[in-house]
């Protein structure tokens, strides 16, 4: 058998690998051992922190490797030793908050495997029970350790103005992304799902050209376009789709397994 054309596949979960039923389906998992028998690593790509990606991925039992926090941490699947980890630095804090103090959002900060608000709101509660993240409420300027992330959360209009207006202010000083509509996330400038992988090819050895990934959403576009094959779920915002080299059907009809599963019976996997 030929050596397969593609050696890492890269999913994102949230409307990639995960349908309705919120959980990666026995398909999936099939066709990622077939996969990984063939000498393929398998990376969970994803802007979700630590604690949630496991829960969400417990069932797939190919990873290779998990890569969290919106490409700032990367694990071992079922140790979760941390291999790689791109924290934001005191001064990355200081810009970011003095940009908010202007702005009136929701905002979150990611610490280890809690979460770091200035006030416990009902959307805050909400939100973390349905992560399993701890809440602790403080002065984000005052953090005792580093952050993976500062999340914002606003409407939609809001977070795409915000999300611009940063980007421009900031440049290459603060990683800025959408990962939903409305939520804009402030990372390490080294942050990212696309360098994160990057780590992990020349750690591994492979190419980025030997990379297929796919994603849903604004803030897999770069890991898409950096990609040897970048693939978009048909259902995902145009932006996405454009900066794709491919589509696959949505989550709900196991769009991913499908795929793969014609790569493979191609023996391009």
């Amino acid at each position: 058998m030929p050596s397969p054309l593609y050696r890492l596949i890269a999913l994102d979960i949230d409307g990639t690998i995960l349908s309705h039923n919120r959980q990666a389906s026995g398909r999936m998992n099939k066709v990622l051992l077939e996969c990984e028998e063939r000498g393929v690593h398998i990376v969970v790509a994803t802007g979700r922190s630590l604690v949630s990606a496991r829960s969400f991925t417990k069932n797939l039992s190919a990873l290779s490797f998990v890569v969290s926090f919106q490409g700032a941490l990367v694990t071992e699947p079922q140790t979760g030793v941390v291999l790689w980890r791109q924290l934001m630095k005191d001064e990355h804090v200081k810009e970011a908050m003095d940009y908010l103090d202007r702005k009136d959002f929701e905002v979150v900060a990611y610490v280890d495997d809690r979460i770091v608000v200035d006030n416990l709101t009902h959307w805050v509660k909400s939100y973390s029970e349905r992560n399993g993240l701890e809440v602790q409420v403080g002065n984000i300027r005052d953090l005792e350790r580093s952050p993976y992330r500062i999340l914002l959360v606003g409407d939609e209009d809001q977070m795409l103005a915000v999300e611009s207006d940063m980007q421009s202010e900031f440049g290459r000083r603060l990683y800025v992304t959408r990962s939903l509509p409305n939520f804009c996330e402030i990372l390490n400038p080294d942050a990212g799902k696309e360098r994160a992988l990057s780590w992990l090819c020349k750690k591994n050895g492979l190419t980025q050209e030997e990379v297929i990934s796919f994603g849903n959403g604004f803030n897999d576009i770069p890991m898409l376009e950096w990609s040897g094959l970048g693939v978009a779920m048909r259902d995902s915002d145009r932006l996405v789709i454009e900066a794709s080299d491919d589509t696959a059907p949505i989550a709900d009809k196991d769009g991913v397994a499908s795929y793969l599963k014609n790569l493979l019976d191609q023996n391009i996997l």
